[in-house]
């Protein structure tokens, strides 16, 4: 073993491809994407999904379940596994990255080009373990079902984005999003300036649930209210229908504050 420490195994090839299917295939997508697409006139797309998934999706996937089972190791350590042999291709890729950064500082896409910049620098030094460590950093994040958080944005750690939520890009999420809600950076600091009507909207939610929750971010963000009042004014005078309920759970259970 790559840290000679035994692994548990599975016992049958069946309940590993079951795990895998069941990890990476959610209802929504086997059910729901093809059903609103071919009824808004988009089944067509459903094709061109299908050929990405079989000619992208697909490999990366399979190499991601070699790359697991050849180094039996963390990302970190499966990084560093493959890194003894290929010591030059971190050079390679650092080249490859310091070259996109130009091209994209060239048509003034000046932050993805700093961020290119740095990373290709660290994998130069510290090699593909770099690649891993940065894997890592994903599940500091708890991201519900249809968030939306646009480019370029940093998370504090343990930061959770809240059901239907969306962030505008650029943003420093320091505390959590609330669910159903459009986030954006404003004076340098982030802040709930709306209920994501049009995402709720494409995504099937009744006008009633939209409205009830238009008028729970007018308690909650608009109406002078200290956060204690605001949820009591939603509570007793807001319609109560699931995404009221789920809203105002999220910010009584919140550990590290709502935006």
């Amino acid at each position: 073993m790559a840290d000679g420490v035994k692994h548990e195994h599975w016992g049958s090839s069946f309940g590993f491809v079951m795990a895998a299917v069941g990890s990476a295939i959610g209802l929504g997508n086997v059910w729901r994407f093809p059903f609103i697409t071919g009824e808004n006139g988009g089944g067509a797309f459903v094709l061109i999904y299908l050929l990405c998934i079989a000619l992208v999706g697909l490999p990366v996937m399979l190499a991601e379940l070699a790359i697991g089972r050849a180094s039996q190791g963390d990302p970190i350590k499966a990084f560093q596994h493959f890194a003894i042999r290929s010591p030059r291709l971190p050079k390679v890729a650092c080249g490859f990255g310091l070259g996109l950064a130009a091209a994209l500082a060239g048509s003034h896409n000046y932050g993805m080009a700093v961020l290119l910049v740095i990373l290709s620098i660290l994998i130069y030094h510290y090699g593909w373990s770099t690649v891993g460590f940065s894997c890592t950093l994903v599940a500091g994040l708890i991201l519900s079902y249809y968030a939306i958080i646009g480019g370029c944005s940093a998370s504090h750690q343990f930061c959770t984005i809240g059901k239907h939520a969306m962030v505008g890009g650029m943003s420093k999420i320091r505390q959590d999003v609330p669910p159903y809600m459009l986030c954006d950076m404003v004076e340098g600091a982030m802040k709930v300036i709306g209920v994501n009507v049009v995402g709720l909207t494409r995504r099937g939610f009744r006008r009633e649930a939209i409205q009830a929750l238009k008028e729970a971010h007018r308690f909650l963000y608009r109406d002078g209210l200290n956060r204690t009042q605001a949820l009591e004014r939603v509570e007793n005078d807001v319609e109560q229908t699931e995404e009221v309920k789920r809203l105002v759970a999220f910010y009584r259970h919140s550990q590290r504050g709502v935006a």
